[in-house]
């Protein structure tokens, strides 16, 4: 597995030097906090009101294998009976392509879900959705026409897949963080957020396949 980047929002109270250069913040919702946080001393918050997201831009390059993850935390439960939050989305500017996964909310309750070109959109069962804790989110997209793969993790658990995807293209963009809601007063917190070219679990997970990784 090769990191291909990683924001943990930490050295200063706005985006750091490193995740200036890696994110481009595109709206103005986001801020950075001092609690809660999965590990060292920032995380990022993002409100439904404002459809704040990072997307980081790999120009026209992109990877396959193409994985991000990154840890969420829900401090707030949904005010109204439906909504979506897209905690993560890719995209190949050549072809489309869309892949995006994120928590869905109707009148029976909370489930993950996830979006592929081919397959359209399918969902998890019904969860749980705990306040306060953090939740390991991971979203993979492999290429290929007619095998391409989309995939998504919920700590460390393959909770959705589709395969035979008509993804001709390696993925270049990735959108992290609360893209999209139909609840106003939804807020996600994330940290750790990692790009990398295969899969990369949860942090215990990366220590023991990596050193000196910055976690």
């Amino acid at each position: 597995m090769v990191i291909i980047a990683q924001s943990g929002w930490e050295n200063s109270g706005g985006l750091d030097v490193t995740d200036a250069a890696f994110w481009i913040d595109s709206s103005a919702g986001g801020t950075i906090v001092v609690a809660p946080v999965k590990g060292g001393i920032y995380a990022f918050k993002t409100t439904a009101v404002a459809s704040s997201f990072l997307r980081k831009d790999f120009g026209g390059v992109g990877y396959s294998p193409f994985n991000c993850r990154h840890y969420v935390n829900f401090p707030i439960d949904f005010t109204t009976a439906t909504g979506t939050v897209v905690l993560q989305q890719f995209f190949d500017t050549t072809f489309g392509g869309t892949v995006i996964a994120g928590l869905n909310r109707d009148a029976t309750g909370y489930r993950w879900y996830l979006t592929s070109p081919t397959a359209g959109t399918t969902y998890s069962g019904y969860i749980t959705l705990n306040l306060n804790t953090w939740y390991c989110f991971e979203l993979q997209a492999i290429k290929g026409v007619g095998t391409g793969q989309a995939t998504l993790w919920i700590d460390a658990v393959q909770t959705l897949q589709h395969l035979g995807e008509a993804m001709p293209n390696n993925y270049e963009w990735v959108w992290c963080v609360g893209f999209a809601s139909t609840d106003t007063n939804f807020q996600v917190i994330a940290d750790n957020a990692i790009i990398a070219d295969a899969y990369i679990g949860p942090d215990s997970n990366l220590k023991r396949l990596l050193t000196n990784v910055g976690l």
